[in-house]
């Protein structure tokens, strides 16, 4: 993703990760891609990170299959909740006052000892953030068989929140 964002090397382009995407043998950062980007930031709980235009604010560390993982919350307005399981005092960090929440939504149904949210997880951290707007992302195959849209839609239903399933080359107006 990173050398087709610098296609042309025109666009200045940032990346943030935990620290284990920088160092270690796990690494998923190369330095041959590093040296693409012209900054790059390594998350740290709490920390707040300015690129251009967008104020980062990094929440809480929290782990997903054993590594290290963070919400995001940009400029106040838009929050960010990755791939992660449920926990639910990590919702506490989340602003209740923001436009936009994206989820990592994989799975329809809960699945136990897997660290992905499911629908009802979704739902209960849209019920605590309450934001204007939720946009459902990250499908197994289980929402995608049950057509990401309606899955929104039962969403939306449930919480009372304007519920939007991401897709391919989606602009959302925030």
């Amino acid at each position: 993703m990173i050398e087709s964002a610098k296609v042309g090397g025109k666009e200045q382009l940032a990346v943030g990760a935990p620290e284990d995407a920088f160092y270690g043998n796990s690494k998923v950062l190369l330095d041959f891609i590093l040296k693409k980007t012209d900054k790059h930031f390594i998350f740290k709980e709490n920390a707040i990170y300015i690129w251009k235009d967008a104020n980062i604010r990094i929440l809480k560390a929290h782990t997903h299959h054993g590594a290290i993982t963070y919400g995001l919350v940009f400029n106040d307005k838009i929050a960010y909740h990755p791939c992660a399981k449920f926990e639910p005092h990590i919702v506490d960090y989340y602003p209740k006052s923001i436009d936009t929440l994206i989820i990592n939504t994989t799975f329809y149904a809960k699945r136990p000892n897997i660290d992905h949210l499911c629908k009802d997880d979704t739902m209960e951290i849209i019920n605590i953030v309450k934001p204007r707007q939720a946009i459902i992302t990250h499908f197994a195959t289980e929402i995608i068989n049950k057509d990401p849209n309606k899955v929104a839609k039962e969403i939306e239903e449930q919480t009372g929140i304007h519920t939007i399933a991401a897709f391919d080359g989606a602009k959302i107006l925030v």
